[in-house]
């Protein structure tokens, strides 16, 4: 749900809330002025924010639960044994998990946003006992399983949580703050590792889970299920409680359910996989995906304190591993301003080649570098401006794009496939972690995710169009059109749809069923890693 304002309705009040969609990837153009959002409900609707990203935390614990832990497993005393296999295991199944419960976001997107989160919040509670009390590596590896799996069914429902809930004014700075929610769960995770054992980590992660329902139960639904499931009255309170304006509702209610009446969740025929509107996407966010996956961040969350230990610094791992990750959380917060500024194709590029060049970097410095002073600065900075290009470019722009250039009649082909591949992807990146460092060094290992990052940035050159300020029939005429990025055809494109004449025109420009989080998706785009 976006919102923008209009002048009160019967009364003469004040403003009221309206909601509209004009240009991919940008908030909403207001329908007729800007005048902000009344104080309540700005005021619950950052609440509302704050909670549902508050899952996304918990993401970042679970992701970044290994790097304090792994060394105490390692330990005699710890119980386990746990050998370099076990662990690539233990960090790995995780993401598979995730991938294995992707095609479970259809029953749970029909479940309910706010009602799924509070549904798998209680089993990961139980997932994380397992984590917390194992009495065998396979105990603790059905804990990190239970666990992904359960992610994987709802990852996507804190950004369709806010979506629908909040206004255009406020949407980017809150929906890029669920990136921000998880650099503060690795951040917190890696901490605790400072000062307290891995059980007692797997006891605070699985308290987190239990007391995560409270936060959500004081929320409505959003209104945009609510009226699809036929709860119009429902729907009525939870548009009040989110805009606090009475006299908008009822008008936003109707454009609700007018938007979910022209949704059609149904797969789409055969003859339609053929047409350049659906390959031509499905092609460009397999890529983006995989740059996602293999640009070695998956192994950076998951494996931080190892990699410090094989750069051959003498920092403290875990202090490092701290370090590194706050200074790069700054990157979260700026993604969403740059974004609509600088353009998502060069942010993205721009972030591919950084991230290979500070893999090269690190690997340069554990090759030739002797002194472990020396070592520790390109470390903690190698990894620091890394992790700062994926926060700013690589993730949230990778998700922007899939949001925008996939057409809402194959989504739900698209988005399941794409998020499958990233998540199947990123679990190859984690568990071949240890092995790739025993065959290569950990220098030649570096030195591979450089080359995986270059061979990526040149793909994303070639087939990653720019969105920016584009409507979504703009990027679904360019893909049939088959005009790629590196072509002049695509710029050449653009002019001849401002040459057209006035009716031609605002054909090709018609407005499309609303982007992603605006409608009732089967399938939506998820949050990267």
């Amino acid at each position: 749900m976006s919102a923008a304002q209009v002048p009160g309705g019967r009364g003469g009040g004040g403003p009221r809330t309206v909601f509209d969609t004009q240009t991919a990837g940008t908030a909403p153009r207001p329908a007729t002025d800007s005048t902000p959002i009344g104080n309540m409900g700005k005021g619950r609707q950052v609440l509302g924010s704050l909670a549902a990203n508050g899952f996304l935390l918990a993401y970042g614990l679970q992701e970044g639960y290994t790097t304090p832990a792994l060394p105490q497993l390692r330990q005699a005393g710890s119980g386990l044994a746990v050998s370099d296999e076990d662990a690539s295991w233990i960090g790995s199944i995780f993401l598979l998990g995730i991938a294995i419960g992707t095609p479970l976001q259809g029953p749970m997107l029909a479940l309910g946003r706010r009602r799924s989160l509070m549904f798998v919040s209680p089993v990961m509670c139980l997932g994380s006992l397992l984590i917390t009390f194992p009495n065998s590596v396979a105990m603790l590896l059905a804990g990190r399983f239970v666990n992904g799996v359960c992610m994987g069914s709802v990852l996507p429902m804190p950004h369709i949580f806010i979506s629908e809930t909040v206004a255009p004014e406020l949407r980017g700075a809150l929906v890029g703050a669920g990136m921000f929610g998880i650099n503060i769960g690795l951040i917190t995770v890696y901490s605790l590792g400072l000062a307290l054992s891995w059980q007692q980590i797997g006891g605070f992660i699985a308290a987190f889970y239990g007391m995560y329902p409270v936060l959500l139960w004081p929320l409505p639904e959003t209104p945009n299920w609510l009226a699809t499931h036929g709860r119009d009255q429902e729907a009525r309170r939870s548009l009040l409680f989110y805009s606090g304006d009475a006299a908008g509702a009822e008008t936003e209610l109707a454009r609700i359910k007018e938007r979910s009446t022209a949704h059609n969740p149904d797969l789409p025929p055969v003859s339609e996989l053929r047409r350049r509107a659906f390959y031509l996407p499905l092609l460009v966010s397999v890529t983006v995906t995989l740059c996602k996956a293999t640009s070695g961040t998956p192994a950076i969350h998951l494996y931080s304190y190892d990699m410090f230990v094989a750069v051959g610094g003498s920092a403290d791992p875990l202090q490092a591993s701290v370090v590194s990750t706050a200074l790069s959380s700054v990157g979260s917060v700026l993604a969403f301003v740059l974004m609509d500024r600088a353009g998502r194709r060069p942010l993205f590029l721009l972030a591919m080649l950084t991230c290979g060049i500070c893999w090269v970097a690190i690997g340069s410095a554990a090759l030739l570098v002797s002194d472990p002073i020396a070592t520790d600065w390109v470390a903690i900075l190698g990894f620091s401006v890394a992790l700062f290009v994926y926060n700013i470019g690589i993730g949230p722009v990778g998700m922007v794009i899939m949001g925008e250039m996939i057409p809402l009649r194959y989504r739900t082909i698209i988005s399941p496939l794409q998020s499958m591949i990233m998540w199947i992807a990123s679990f190859a990146v984690g568990k071949t972690f240890f092995q790739l460092r025993d065959a290569l060094n950990f220098f030649g290992l570096c030195f591979l995710y450089a080359s995986t990052c270059a061979l990526f940035a040149v793909l994303g050159f070639l087939l990653v169009p720019e969105t920016k300020g584009k409507t979504l029939s703009e990027i679904e005429e360019m893909f049939e059109q088959g005009t790629l990025p590196v072509s002049r055809r695509a710029s050449a494109h653009y002019d001849t749809l401002k040459d057209e004449p006035e009716e031609k025109s605002a054909v090709n420009r018609a407005s499309r069923p609303p982007v992603y989080g605006t409608e009732v998706p089967s399938s939506p785009p998820q949050e990267p890693i």
